[in-house]
């Protein structure tokens, strides 16, 4: 007489019942069944189950409770986010509804003031590299020669002042140019205090 002790249905064995089997056996199949399917799903109650095999497929892989998963995140409406939260840095200039981050406010305010009010700062040495948004005052007494900054942006304003009296400083503009050309000038005037806005690699820096 075929029929296995079962509680789950990976307990039952699809060899019951055989085919010797009298009708009395295949009666206490069918209680068999009952009680495994009510052990299996004990939950269930009276209301039909409407998910697709697909949908209940999407639970694999779930290793806690799903609702426990959803309330760690954030909302889409309103969030408020705790710990660190990241995103990717705009490019300056965006105008759009797109985040900014800190990367993208600091790099904001370092172009407002390169292209605005201008920050003074006093240096004595004789080769001296000038910053955006800096009115440097050069003090060394012998020639000084001013390198204009590298990599500049459309806007950018830097300025330069010599206290040595001597006609032979040198304003240097790197790889960019000074109103059109290219290469080193020699500042000719006593006491020079000059202020130079990059205009685009065209004409470079102008004064």
């Amino acid at each position: 007489m075929g029929l296995e002790t079962a509680s789950y249905i990976s307990q039952l064995n699809t060899a019951n019942p055989t085919g010797s089997d009298n009708r009395k056996t295949a009666d206490d199949h069918l209680r068999l069944l009952k009680t495994v399917l009510q052990t299996q799903f004990p939950s269930l109650g009276a209301a039909a189950v409407n998910a697709t095999a697909t949908q209940m497929n999407y639970l694999v892989g779930v290793t806690s409770g799903i609702q426990t998963q959803f309330t760690g995140k954030a909302d889409i409406a309103s969030p408020t986010f705790t710990g660190t939260p990241a995103a990717p840095t705009a490019s300056l200039g965006t105008n759009t509804t797109q985040l900014a981050n800190c990367a993208f406010v600091q790099t904001a305010i370092s172009n407002v003031n390169a292209n605005g009010a201008l920050t003074l700062a006093t240096d004595a040495g004789a080769s001296v590299s000038g910053a955006a948004g800096q009115h440097t005052v050069c003090t060394n007494a012998s020639a000084v020669t001013f390198t204009l900054p590298a990599s500049p942006s459309n806007g950018n304003k830097v300025r330069v002042a010599f206290t040595n009296t001597l006609y032979t400083n040198v304003i240097d503009p790197g790889a960019e140019k000074i109103r059109g050309a290219t290469g080193a000038r020699t500042v000719n005037a006593k006491n020079a205090d000059v202020e130079f806005v990059y205009t685009g690699a065209s004409f470079g820096w102008s004064f």
